[in-house]
């Protein structure tokens, strides 16, 4: 570039020298020098000021970033250099060992929760036969306290109606009046039991019927839970979103 810079100037004074016919004396050689040696050292100084230079050479290359869902170390690269990729074709895998640990976590625990959802329903169809055992208890005492109470009147009446000729004995009456209180006591304890068969059966209702869009909410959560276990294991196979084609250099 220097001797190019030179040969040029040197030609260009060659022909103003004869194109103006200017004579070569010890005036006019030294001034079209020196005024070689400015020219030359003022493009040198601007080029070394605006076209700075190193030791080593740079490359520039144009660069996609790919930045993945999910943050982990680099398992595997599957694709090759210089090699166009199709959108959707996998690019490289992360270390996705905690996400499998994770989904395997999230489908047992959501197999549990359907196993007791069903465990659940089973044990409200149990206490709703237990409510009717118990109201069939009660019914069956109040009807064996009103035939008690029947026949501790019947005797009690004709004890008093016969007096001394009484068919019935004292022994009789009071037999008659225990089995009356005891039928009491018994519809008591069948009225109590049913009430308690009743809460239970509630109790166990309300938690079984607990559910969002027709699902127990338990398991609609542990649901979601796998859903997003398996989503964040897809995250660590990244894939090319777009084709990419090798370009010809001509």
């Amino acid at each position: 570039m220097d001797m190019l810079i030179i040969l040029t100037y040197t030609a260009l004074c060659i022909g103003v020298f004869k194109l103006f016919k200017i004579p070569l004396n010890k005036w006019s050689v030294p001034t079209a020098v020196l005024g070689g040696i400015g020219i030359l050292s003022t493009i040198m100084i601007a080029m070394n000021y605006n076209h700075p230079y190193a030791k080593f050479s740079k490359e520039v290359f144009v660069t996609v970033p790919i930045i993945p869902q999910v943050t982990g170390t680099v398992k595997e690269v599957h694709a090759k250099a210089n090699v166009p990729v199709k959108k959707g074709a996998l690019l490289f895998t992360l270390e996705n060992d905690k996400q499998q640990i994770a989904l395997r976590k999230a489908r047992a625990a959501l197999e549990e929760a359907k196993t007791l959802a069903y465990q659940k329903n089973q044990g409200l169809v149990s206490a709703i036969a237990n409510t009717e055992k118990a109201q069939a208890a009660v019914e069956k005492a109040e009807a064996n306290l009103k035939r008690t109470l029947s026949t501790y009147k019947r005797y009690t009446q004709a004890h008093t109606k016969g007096g001394e000729n009484s068919p019935f004995t004292d022994g009789q009456i009071e037999r008659q009046k225990e089995l009356y209180n005891g039928a009491k006591a018994g519809v008591d304890i069948a009225r109590s039991t049913l009430a308690a068969a009743k809460s239970e059966q509630e109790r166990i209702r309300l938690d079984a019927d607990s559910s969002i869009y027709g699902e127990n909410t338990r398991v609609a959560q542990l649901q979601q839970a796998v859903e997003q276990a398996e989503l964040e294991l897809e995250y660590t196979f990244v894939r090319a979103l777009v084709t990419v084609f090798q370009r010809k250099l001509l």
